[in-house]
């Protein structure tokens, strides 16, 4: 399993509780060793990681992405729940925020007994 990149959200999000969190994200294929930082302007900023041994950026680099990047935490005040947000990027900058609201798992096994009854009932009529 690989590590996480991380991702600093300056830019506002809907809850702003959530503000001052660093976030988990897979959505760039790294190894889990790198910073992002979202601007307040909204664009997106690899950091410079401080490795004086390593082969790698000397100063920050703005990563001009044109897609959807999934960013999440776990949220303690929760009772460990996640706390996930879709972030639209276009052109290197944000086109929106979005917060992604997940179902608990008894919630997604109810739905899916309420959609096997429906369709033994379609089927049997």
């Amino acid at each position: 399993m690989r590590s996480l990149d991380r991702v600093v959200c300056d830019y506002p999000l809907p809850d702003p509780l959530d503000q001052g969190r660093a976030f988990g994200t897979n959505d760039f294929g790294g190894f889990g060793s790198d910073l992002y930082v979202i601007t307040r302007d909204g664009r997106l900023l690899r950091q410079a990681p401080v490795r004086p041994r390593e082969h790698a950026p000397v100063r920050d680099v703005e990563w001009p992405i044109d897609g959807d990047i999934r960013i999440f935490d776990d949220d303690e005040r929760a009772g460990g729940a996640t706390i996930e947000y879709a972030v639209r990027f276009r052109v290197g900058r944000v086109e929106w925020v979005r917060r992604v609201r997940l179902d608990p798992p008894e919630a997604d096994a109810m739905q899916r007994r309420h959609i096997e009854r429906r369709c033994r009932l379609t089927s049997t009529t």
